[in-house]
């Protein structure tokens, strides 16, 4: 589905984009060269540089604590205020588009003394931003209903997460893969993933004494017992990480159960072909990953192994990043 060249979007992210990998630049530069594909003209830009007369659509890459450390983006809002106060008064038609794509929603399911004083403060934020916005994006099946509340004749659309490092519409199956095992995504998140190896015996004791361990990312700290095992490879470009994520079997990505569909990374591994494991303690067996308790892996049938690939490649093709364009597509009105 071929654009034609007259159609703009300015993506907004919080700062400028850095070049490094990881994130919602990869989630916006994997969108803004699809688009650019389909002949449209992008512009990826920090909110510094959020035009408060909004001359073209507009698409918010939404994080609260990504904007302010408190998760309160007063500046944001100020600013999306004064743009849809300016486009409500312009009377030529069609007036921009403002998609606000909410990537977290940090007080759900959330206790303690931010609960009670910080975290309302951020549902009012969000609910301010989703009803300045022309329509609402989320990632996260839990964030619909209340936010379906506020906008009951435009509710939001649910579009999870895509790859940010490429796809493979015909990867190496499974058993033809070498017994390499993946740990991909923010060093918060890797920490999680390793800290939680160690405790189960490490990568060894869970794959056996033959299994390659790649650790790519920033550099952190790992834990002393698993030093040995891991191989780290530092920041690596796109393609390398894709070409490593196509010659492995195993990835683990941390994640909250109910926020699944927000992990670029689980994305990548389903859209590589990598059978992915949810680095989370208490996770279930689902469909869409192996749990810590399953493991060691010579424990798991080839029966769930081979269900687990075929849900990968499902979510894969419903969920890729040509799927999500033409979803945001038909929410953009031409500049």
């Amino acid at each position: 589905m071929t654009q034609p060249s007259q159609f703009c979007l300015q993506i907004i992210i919080p700062k400028s984009p850095s070049g490094h990998t990881c994130g919602l630049d990869d989630h916006s530069s994997a969108l803004a060269e699809q688009l650019q594909l389909r002949g449209w003209d992008v512009v990826i830009a920090g909110l510094e540089s959020m035009p408060a007369d909004c001359q073209r659509p507009l698409l918010l890459q939404y994080t609260p604590y990504a904007y302010s450390r408190l998760g309160l983006p007063l500046a944001l809002l100020c600013r999306l205020m004064l743009c849809r106060l300016r486009i409500s008064f312009r009377f030529r038609r069609p007036r921009p588009s403002i998609l606000t794509f909410f990537h977290e929603l940090p007080f759900l399911n959330r206790a303690g003394w931010k609960g009670r004083l910080v975290l309302p403060l951020q549902a009012l934020f969000c609910i301010l931003v989703a009803g300045l916005s022309t329509e609402v994006l989320v990632n996260q099946t839990s964030a619909m209903s209340w936010l379906g509340l506020l906008r009951p004749f435009s509710p939001p659309l649910f579009l999870p997460s895509w790859s940010n490092v490429g796809e493979a519409l015909d990867p190496l199956e499974y058993q033809q893969r070498p017994l390499q095992v993946v740990i991909f995504g923010s060093p918060g998140k890797r920490r999680h993933a390793h800290h939680l190896v160690a405790q189960l015996g490490g990568y060894r004791h869970l794959f056996g004494s033959d299994v390659q361990v790649l650790d790519i990312g920033e550099l952190g700290q790992l834990p002393s017992t698993l030093a040995h095992e891991v191989t780290t490879t530092g920041p690596l470009q796109p393609d390398e990480v894709r070409q490593i994520l196509l010659s492995s079997r195993f990835g683990w990505f941390y994640a909250e159960p109910d926020q699944v569909s927000k992990s670029g990374v689980f994305a990548a591994y389903c859209a590589l072909g990598v059978l992915p494991i949810v680095a989370f303690p208490d996770a279930p067996p689902a469909a869409a990953y192996l749990s810590p308790c399953e493991l060691p892996i010579q424990a798991i049938s080839s029966e769930r192994v081979q269900t687990l690939a075929n849900h990968g490649r499902a979510w894969f093709h419903q969920h890729n990043l040509s799927q999500g364009t033409d979803s945001i597509i038909t929410l953009l009105q031409p500049c």
